[in-house]
């Protein structure tokens, strides 16, 4: 039994959380933004470039691509001041590169399971390459047997240039799997290596009792 016990102590060291990134694809389908000064909404198409006061915000490019990388021990997050999230990712839209780093925050949330993975991030975990800044972003993609089924994001509280809103709004039409990291080739050997050892133990043990 005492040997037995280690052969399981060995595999179970293999049953570990590993990070997986996804790579997806979508579209931009809203943008609500209005004058700051005048409270006046804006007409924005999201197909068309928009520049406001002179200067382009969005070259009308509404294709949205991206990565979203999490911990897969990372079932449940909420409001948990004092941990770093494991969850990173990057969704390029409009000309802008919306981006978040593993960080702490006092807002975020995160679910992961069989019907899929979401989150709800505020906070300086979030960054951006243009003029507008979001500070309240989520992302959901839905899983069904395994097969993805569709997805939406939101940049929420949009700022910059002026300009204020509920932000861009889009669907995830395309999820791929493209890294997901496995125990390295040491750890298989050691693994061998133990339970090797084991069945010696063992067969010099029934040799004695012989």
């Amino acid at each position: 039994m005492r040997y037995l016990a280690l052969s399981a102590l060995l595999l179970s060291s293999l049953v570990h959380a590993y990070p997986v990134t996804y790579a997806f694809s979508g579209s931009v389908t809203d943008i609500d933004l209005h004058d700051r000064a005048t409270g006046n909404p804006l007409t924005i198409d999201p197909d068309t470039p928009f520049s406001f006061n002179g200067l382009q915000l969005l070259d009308g490019n509404a294709s949205v691509t991206g990565f979203y990388t999490f911990d897969t021990d990372v079932s449940q997050y909420n409001y948990a001041c004092s941990d770093v999230l494991p969850v990173s990712y990057q969704a390029s839209m409009e000309g802008i590169t919306f981006s978040k780093a593993p960080a702490r925050g006092c807002q975020d949330m995160f679910h992961y399971g069989a019907d899929g993975f979401s989150s709800h991030i505020e906070g300086t975990s979030l960054t951006q390459t243009g003029p507008l800044n979001s500070s309240i972003q989520n992302f959901i993609f839905n899983f069904s047997n395994g097969v993805f089924q569709g997805g939406s994001f939101s940049l929420d509280y949009m700022m910059g240039a002026g300009l204020a809103g509920q932000g861009i709004r889009g669907i995830i039409d395309q999820v791929a799997l493209v890294s997901a990291a496995v125990p390295e080739p040491g750890a298989w050997m050691l693994v061998i290596t133990g339970l090797a050892g084991v069945a010696l133990l063992r067969r010099g043990r029934a040799a004695r009792e012989r």
